[in-house]
């Protein structure tokens, strides 16, 4: 797992040969990103959950725990 910026200035998550743009910041904190293919051509419906500095990770997401 590993974050770069983008064109634009943003950032995005890249993991296991994928790339995810960040979605939303949820209020307890996390970050959501969705795969970069989703948002044009839905060829892609991953989406990841990064949680804190530990950069720990979900395939998908719900509510904050």
């Amino acid at each position: 797992m590993e974050f770069v910026k983008s064109n634009k200035g943003g950032t995005k998550l890249l993991h296991e040969g994928f790339v995810y743009v960040k979605a939303k910041t949820l209020k307890c904190g996390d970050v959501t990103y969705e795969c970069e293919l989703r948002r044009n051509s839905k060829q892609c419906k991953a989406r990841a959950r990064v949680r804190g500095e530990e950069g720990s990770y979900w395939p998908t997401y719900d509510s904050c725990q």
